[in-house]
């Protein structure tokens, strides 16, 4: 157990708590936990800023794993908007997996901030500060970023990068704003691929956020299992979500809005959102086989699901409406 508190009661200063921090400029090799890593700041009085961090990498080049079978918990509180609680941070020029997994949590990872204003910030996972990651993510268990009082932005998973990353859930992603963000706003090609094949992937469920945010580059979604709580925002028409359910459905009430394609190449789609379009797409493309299933509720003002495509809707022989 490795347990790192930072306190101010009084007085006008920060607070600082680090679980592990690695600072160097090439990092060869990989960091396990299996136990529990505890981050705690905590400023009663007028604190500048309060930052507390379960596990962070600082280096010019990292190339290794980070595996999670324990708890990871970092939690940040404090009267300003300076508050800031990342689970697992890495800040690397170039962050590179050992055999192609870069980060693998079966256990917990969780971020928790909360202040009495509006500027509070809780990551579960950050890859932010990353120019360039070759590599993929794996929960099997619970990356969360969660806004306990005040208000703010929760993130489960942040990525901003130049490279190609993958993330594969099978557990619970979970953000008080996001689920998982994609931030690249940049002209650099960093694409994201999000294969949910299990799990849980959930944000906010009102105007702000949502469970995935994606950029305007050729962000993919694979659907093939689990529940996505909240909305799917794309960044543009690069933006990609496949549904491949196989012989299942997946069933989603809410909406997946501003991508280019979807695809339902296999099973059912039933799409569950009375209050607009269950997908607004450019293209929908639906295989021969599958099912769209569009919810019809006649009391409701609003009374069924729908679908619009800006451009081209293709029918596969034998698919079901």
């Amino acid at each position: 157990t490795i347990i790192a508190s930072a306190m101010n009661t009084v007085g006008d200063a920060n607070a600082y708590a680090r679980g592990i921090e690695v600072t160097a400029t090439t990092f060869a090799g990989g960091l396990s936990n299996g136990g529990t890593i505890s981050a705690n700041a905590l400023v009663n009085g007028t604190g500048i800023e309060m930052n507390a961090t379960g596990i962070r990498f600082n280096a010019s080049v990292f190339s290794g794993t980070i595996v999670n079978s324990g708890q990871i918990i970092a939690t940040a509180s404090g009267n300003t908007n300076e508050v800031f609680a990342t689970g697992l941070s890495v800040q690397a020029s170039t962050f590179s997996g050992g055999l192609t997994t870069a980060v693998s949590n079966s256990g917990s990872l969780i971020a928790r901030a909360g202040s009495n204003g509006s500027g509070a910030q809780a990551f579960g996972v950050s890859l932010a500060g990353n120019s360039i990651f070759a590599g993929s993510i794996v929960n099997s268990g619970t990356i969360a970023g969660l806004i306990t009082r005040g208000t703010g932005l929760g993130v489960g998973i942040e990525v901003s990068q130049t490279g190609a990353v993958t993330i594969t859930n099978s557990g619970l992603v979970e953000g008080t704003t996001w689920g998982i963000s994609e931030t690249n706003t940049s002209t650099n090609p960093g694409t994201l691929t999000i294969n949910l094949t299990g799990g849980t992937i959930m944000g906010s469920t009102t105007t702000t956020g949502g469970a995935i945010g994606l950029s305007a580059h050729a962000d993919v979604l694979n659907i093939s299992g689990g529940t996505i709580v909240g909305n799917v925002v794309g960044g543009g028409t690069a933006n990609t979500v496949n549904v491949n359910m196989g012989t299942g459905s997946f069933n989603y009430a809410y909406e997946i809005a501003g991508i280019g394609t979807l695809n339902l190449k296999s099973g059912a789609l039933l799409l569950q959102n009375l209050t607009g379009p269950g997908v607004s797409a450019q293209t929908y493309n639906q295989s021969p086989g599958t099912t769209l299933a569009l919810e019809v509720s006649p009391a409701a003002t609003n009374n069924h699901a729908s679908v619009t495509a800006s451009g081209t809707v293709s029918l596969g022989a034998g698919s079901v409406l």
